[in-house]
C-alpha cells in the first residue's frame, strides 16, 4: 500500500505548522519505503496532484474549533472547510477533492484521513509552537502512528 503522509500550514505562524512538526517527527521515526512524507503551504490544486496515485492520504493541518489546544480532530471530507488553508487565491479544499473525483477518480487516493490539530495561535509570526500545542506531540504522534501500521 502506497501511503501519502502531507503536513499542510504554514511553519513561519505558531501552531499553523503544526502539519509540518509532525511531519518532520513521523519522517524521522518511521522507515517505510511505501511511505512518502511531503510539506506544502498551499492549498489549491497542487495538493491534488500531490494526492495522485496513492491508496491513501494522510493530511496533517491545524484547526480552530474551540478545543483544548493540542487536541486531536479526525475529520471526513465534509468537515473540509474547518481547516485553516482556503483563500481567494486558492480553490477550497472541498472543492479541489470535488475535481479530483470527477475529473481524475482512477488517481485518487482510495482512503483519505484527516487529522485537524486544535491550534492555540495561527496569527504570531514565530517558528516555535505554542507550550500547549507542543506538548501534546507526543500523544499526537502515536495516533497518527496507528493509522500508518
Amino acid at each position: 500500500m502506497k501511503i501519502l503522509v502531507l503536513g499542510l500550514g504554514n511553519p513561519i505562524l505558531s501552531d499553523d505548522g503544526i502539519g509540518f512538526v509532525l511531519v518532520d517527527k513521523l519522517q524521522k521515526i518511521i522507515d517505510n519505503k511505501n511511505i512518502i512524507f511531503e510539506k506544502i503551504s498551499i492549498a489549491g490544486m497542487e495538493i491534488l496532484e500531490m494526492m495522485f496515485d496513492y491508496d491513501k492520504v494522510i493530511l496533517l493541518d491545524s484547526i480552530q474549533l474551540g478545543d483544548e489546544p493540542g487536541k486531536i480532530h479526525r475529520l471526513t471530507e465534509d468537515d473540509i472547510h474547518l481547516t485553516q488553508h482556503s483563500s481567494t487565491h486558492d480553490l477550497d479544499f472541498k472543492t479541489v477533492l470535488d475535481l479530483g473525483k470527477k475529473y481524475y477518480p482512477e488517481r485518487m487516493p482510495k482512503q483519505l484521513l484527516i487529522y485537524g490539530i486544535e491550534a492555540k495561535d495561527v496569527v504570531t509570526f514565530s517558528e516555535s509552537l505554542t507550550p500547549e500545542v507542543e506538548e501534546k506531540i507526543p500523544e499526537i504522534i502515536e495516533i497518527i502512528k496507528k493509522d500508518l501500521e
